[in-house]
């Protein structure tokens, strides 16, 4: 099952490697940066509704299934764009189908691991999740040296083997049915549960928006704090690599402490390191602070559906968890947006501050969500 899972995650995640093709989609089919960012933004849209409206589906049909399922769509979408004539082609293919494709892959790998005994269940969406944001990482490395060599339709078409053959392994992975849930949810009543399921929306949604707002601008904040060119490239590497560790890391800890430990420690960090930003200047704190806010949010990554698989029914989880990660889409489309209208001058400082103010409000979601839980438990 975490083979499974690990493996249809590192084919969802490669649609956020569409940064990759960006670039020369733009030049052969006439759209400027704005229109080819457009097709990401849409992406990320459809593949926030698909776990929304494939969660159910997914809780009831067969993990094999709805695996293979995904594989195709996402082939399917990928073989569009690359014979696509023109840049709404490419969206209906890469922004629609594919992100279709990988939304349904992610709920399912996500579900296969938070399936899991209680115990395991951190530990494993840890790993799950950390597979999720190795695609990027690794057609980051190796994609622009291929789409120089062969063009970038080539390179597309030949990730849609790809993504086609890791999704249909993981279906051969993964169980016939979904096995039975381990452990019960530990809310108590169901009003306990729904208040927890509000909570961890806003802790996704608050906790994630300050640090997809540096990921939009990466380089950007490194300019702005001096680097040079060459150097502030470095920041976006920074962040990723956070990212990555931060969604395996995480796992081990919530095993130990439990994933409400986990994301207060995850928030803390986030916070202190975006005020640290806000304040200090130089290449090592910039290096240093985007990274932490990288590990924060891999963390938080991890945590949230380890969190909800805890909070509520893990038999349930896709439908549980599509609603919880409709706040992660929600800080996805706006933080990029409040992103570029802040620091428009060239300032940083007022952003970095704000995230922080948001990274402690989701802090408080947090212990609200503990309190919430203690008290559903001894009603229950």
């Amino acid at each position: 099952m975490l083979a499974a899972g690990s493996l249809a995650a590192l084919a969802a995640g490669t649609l956020f490697a569409w940064s990759v093709v960006a670039g020369p989609v733009g030049d052969e089919l006439g759209g400027d940066p704005t229109a080819t960012g457009a097709v990401f933004a849409l992406a990320l849209a459809v593949f926030t509704v698909a776990l929304l409206v494939v969660g159910p589906v997914a809780d009831r049909a067969s993990p094999r299934v709805v695996l293979l399922a995904a594989a195709l769509a996402s082939g399917a979408g990928l073989g569009v764009a690359a014979a696509a004539p023109t840049l709404a082609a490419v969206a209906v293919g890469v922004g629609v189908v594919f992100a279709a494709g990988s939304g349904t892959a992610y709920v399912a790998a996500t579900g296969l691991a938070a399936r899991l005994p209680a115990g395991r269940r951190s530990h494993a969406l840890g790993v799950v999740v950390g597979g999720y944001a190795a695609g990027p990482v690794v057609l980051g490395a190796v994609g622009p040296a291929v789409v120089d060599a062969s063009g970038w339709r080539l390179a597309v078409a030949t990730l849609a083997l790809v993504v086609v053959a890791l999704g249909t392994v993981a279906a051969g992975l993964a169980p016939r049915t979904w096995p039975v849930a381990p452990s019960p949810p530990v809310a108590g009543p169901r009003r306990a549960r729904r208040a927890g399921i509000v909570l961890l929306w806003g802790v996704f949604a608050l906790g994630s928006a300050p640090a997809l707002a540096v990921f939009a601008r990466a380089v950007d904040l490194g300019t702005a704090s001096g680097l040079d060119v060459a150097t502030a490239g470095r920041v976006l590497s920074g962040v990723a690599a956070g990212n990555l560790a931060g969604r395996l890391l995480a796992g081990p800890l919530a095993s130990v402490r439990g994933p409400r430990a986990g994301l207060a420690v995850a928030l803390g960090l986030e916070a202190a390191a975006l005020v640290v930003l806000a304040l200090a200047d130089g290449a090592v704190v910039t290096l240093v602070g985007v990274t932490a806010v990288g590990l924060a949010y891999g963390a938080l990554s991890a945590l949230v559906p380890a969190a909800t698989a805890e909070v509520g029914d893990p038999a349930r989880f896709g439908r549980t968890y599509g609603r919880v990660f409709t706040g992660w889409g929600l800080a996805g489309l706006v933080a990029p947006l409040v992103a570029a209208r802040l620091t428009a001058g060239g300032d940083w400082g007022p952003l970095l501050l704000l995230g922080a103010v948001t990274a402690v409000a989701a802090l408080a979601a947090v212990a609200a969500l503990a309190a919430a839980t203690r008290l559903g438990t001894r009603r229950a």
